[in-house]
């Protein structure tokens, strides 16, 4: 198949595998399961939300894919899939960000995680699993919301207390004073 040119440059079917927006080296990979689509388009800051100026190329098994060039970490997108007469826009189920009022969702470069070759998890049934949120687990007096910094310091204490594994609530910010965090903004 060609390269088509849109109004966000040039798109070809996609080299690069997984599901989502891949980003690489000059632009990005856009790839969706829509199986009873009859077209996919991708719509952007990138292509100023344009209707049908970047479209996807069909794939097998209901995937529809793209390389979009240009199109960098940062950038926020939707997809807009058309079934027959229907069309509506969707945020990718695939992404990892979302912008501020989560009507779309954001490019980004994955990272991966460090490597720490001493650490061990437990089996599942020998963990002593600890829910911490980190904002009220161990703030110093008169301050709130507390640190990471705050909540290792009392890692000794969750140590005597025989935990060995932290499961970390929300951490993200959220609109208003008081939150648990799973509002984000």
């Amino acid at each position: 198949m060609t390269a088509q040119t849109s109004r966000s440059g040039s798109t070809k079917p996609a080299r690069y595998p997984g599901m989502g927006a891949i980003p690489y080296h000059g632009g990005t990979t856009f790839r969706l399961w829509a199986p009873n689509a009859s077209s996919v388009f991708v719509i952007g800051d990138f292509n100023a939300w344009a209707a049908e100026a970047t479209p996807l190329t069909a794939e097998a098994n209901g995937f529809w894919a793209a390389d979009v060039a240009s199109v960098t970490h940062g950038a926020a997108y939707r997809y807009r899939i058309v079934t027959g007469e229907t069309s509506f826009e969707r945020r990718d189920p695939y992404s990892r960000a979302l912008n501020a009022d989560s009507s779309a969702s954001v490019v980004t470069q994955h990272v991966p995680p460090r490597e720490t070759p001493s650490y061990q998890t437990p089996a599942w049934n020998e963990m002593v699993i600890y829910e911490m949120h980190i904002g009220t687990f161990n703030p110093p007096a008169g301050k709130l919301p507390g640190t990471f910094d705050d909540a290792i310091a009392r890692f000794p204490y969750l140590r005597d207390l025989g935990v060995n594994v932290i499961e970390v609530l929300p951490i993200m910010e959220y609109p208003g004073d008081i939150s648990w965090g799973y509002n984000p903004a």
